[in-house]
């Protein structure tokens, strides 16, 4: 299934992912905002979306690092710019708008069973790009000191 033109809020895709539900492993995530025809299409196939601090909705969609019965390491999500070339992962902002690709696939674990959404592929319409580095320069200001005086009070009165 392919989100079109979704904003991107937050995108562990590149070399941070993101602890995984067990905090056993590592996924890559990547949560992307829905519109309310979005919404309802994935609703009916069985993906709830959730809704975000400001009441917009929102959907994760997540892949493993590594197989879960081999251990070894799974192939990262593809991700390409809006001509079909490789994009750096690690560069895609908050705000920006991406073509999202999943695959929907149903799950049993520990006689629970569901549906989840896997992440498998993302183009990056419109950069916002993010930086690691701290734009935010710090001014220090000096403290002036506070001279104390000391009392012949005992210690009898202490308040705590």
């Amino acid at each position: 299934m392919l989100l079109k033109n979704v904003k991107v809020m937050w995108s562990k895709i590149g070399s941070n992912p993101d602890s995984n539900y067990n905090e056993d492993g590592h996924e890559w995530t990547i949560d992307c905002l829905l519109s309310p025809e979005q919404v309802a299409e994935l609703s009916d196939k069985g993906i709830e979306s959730k809704i975000d601090p400001e009441g917009k909705a929102f959907v994760r969609l997540k892949r493993p690092t590594t197989y879960a019965k081999s251990g070894d390491p799974m192939p990262a999500p593809k991700v390409v710019d809006a001509y079909g070339q490789p994009h750096n992962p690690d560069n895609i902002g908050n705000e920006s708008v991406c073509n999202v690709q999943g695959r929907i696939r149903e799950w049993e674990y520990k006689k629970k069973a569901g549906v989840s959404f896997d992440l498998v592929a993302v183009q990056v319409m419109e950069l916002n790009e993010y930086s690691s580095e701290s734009s935010v320069e710090f001014e220090y200001v000096e403290r002036k000191e506070v001279e104390l005086a000391a009392t012949d009070d005992g210690d009898e009165n202490i308040p705590f």
